[in-house]
């Protein structure tokens, strides 16, 4: 079984990685497939490089999951992954295409499936965590695991759900003034940047192995807020991602210090 997986994860890489070349290397995208249907989330046009950052992870990924005689690689493989990353790859590609072919609905459909199963990997990777289960691999390739094997993952993640928002906007905001919108195309964004700043601060507690994806949500928020012309969203989108960047580390150093008063408090027992 974690031979055909390593197999369909290859194939699936591939496919992923070709499509997002052809999308880019397509003209009548200009290089921005992503910001095809003008929203008031939509991100400066070099917000969506961070792909080719999580393709060079998902890389490394893919060659890591080769290393021969690797139980522990296998149980990752097959117990974290499983056939959930072969669905995120498919998914996301047919999106891309769904997308440009100015097919919303389906193109929604779709990037559920992808980052459903995205969601899918990353409770299984907390899982794994919490129970040992691939505890081999984490102790004795804890830096290549944490890069190749989490690290693209929360990546993809996080873009993803940036990605299903913007998607929801083009349906229900299609058509707006960018420089000038109406009432509703600002409530609905505002409400997006709402659930962006949740999954951000939400996913600070879940553990830092999600500072890279917390990280990306900053990222897309900046961009958008030098993208938008729009006040309102301007400023909502600037400040919304300076939380997004800066809570993550606020996070970190207060579960440091509750883990250094902790021996402390319970010696008083």
């Amino acid at each position: 079984m974690p031979l055909l997986l390593k197999i369909t994860n290859t194939i699936v890489f591939l496919f992923l990685l070709g499509s997002n070349i052809f999308d880019v290397a397509d003209g009548e995208n200009d290089g921005n497939a992503w910001g095809r249907h003008h929203t008031l989330l939509t991100p400066a046009p070099y917000a969506f490089f961070i792909w080719g950052l999580t393709h060079f992870l998902l890389l490394g990924f893919t060659i890591w999951q080769w290393i021969p005689n690797n139980e522990a690689v296998n149980i990752l493989v097959e117990n974290v992954y499983g056939h959930h990353y072969a669905i995120a790859g498919i998914a996301t590609a047919l999106w891309a295409t769904l997308w440009t072919e100015n097919k919303l609905f389906f193109s929604l459909i779709v990037i559920l499936f992808a980052y459903f199963s995205l969601a899918k990997i990353v409770h299984n990777l907390w899982v794994a965590h919490r129970d040992a289960l691939a505890a081999p691999d984490v102790h004795s390739h804890n830096i290549i695991s944490r890069i190749f094997v989490e690290t693209p993952i929360y990546l993809w993640f996080h873009t993803t759900g940036f990605v299903l928002l913007l998607n929801i906007l083009a349906i229900v905001t299609k058509g707006v003034d960018i420089k000038h919108p109406a009432t509703w195309p600002i409530v609905a964004t505002e409400i997006a940047f709402a659930v962006l700043l949740s999954h951000a601060v939400g996913s600070s507690h879940a553990g830092d192995n999600h500072l890279p994806g917390n990280l990306i949500l900053g990222w897309f928020l900046i961009a958008v807020a030098v993208h938008q012309p729009n006040v309102i969203i301007h400023w909502s989108a600037g400040v919304v991602g300076a939380i997004a960047l800066i809570y993550p580390f606020q996070s970190l150093v207060t579960k440091r210090r509750t883990a250094e008063q902790q021996p402390l408090l319970g010696g008083g027992h």
